[in-house]
């Protein structure tokens, strides 16, 4: 199943803007770690394609590349995608948008140039 057409059949439950992106990560549940790529991303939750998706209802720990480990519930599953919602999305919220570039830079360098 491609990224769009997973995207797609989840389209009518997102609450959220979500953004369209290429990451690479793992998945840390039961033990074992789970190779994957997600699809999209939001603040509160994302779609990730790997093969073998865990049953609705898990938890995990989703390491993004370049950004660090995300706690989350699967909430939607199928054969080769999983759509999950993070555990607590207000801890990841401000960085989140940082790290995507969608508000400009961090609080920490807003105030080292304001100065």
């Amino acid at each position: 199943m491609t990224r769009e057409i997973a995207a797609r059949l989840h389209d009518e439950r997102r609450k959220e803007i979500r953004r369209t992106v290429e990451l690479k990560g793992v998945l840390h549940a039961e033990g074992k770690k789970f190779p994957l790529e997600v699809g999209d991303l939001s603040a509160s939750g994302a779609l990730i394609l790997m093969k073998g998706a865990l049953s609705v209802g898990a938890v995990a720990e989703l390491w993004i590349e370049d950004y660090g480990p995300i706690a989350i519930k699967i909430m939607h599953a199928g054969a080769y995608f999983c759509g999950v919602s993070f555990t607590d999305p207000a801890a990841h919220r401000l960085r989140l948008q940082h790290w995507l570039g969608d508000d400009g830079p961090p609080p920490s360098r807003l105030s080292a140039t304001a100065a």
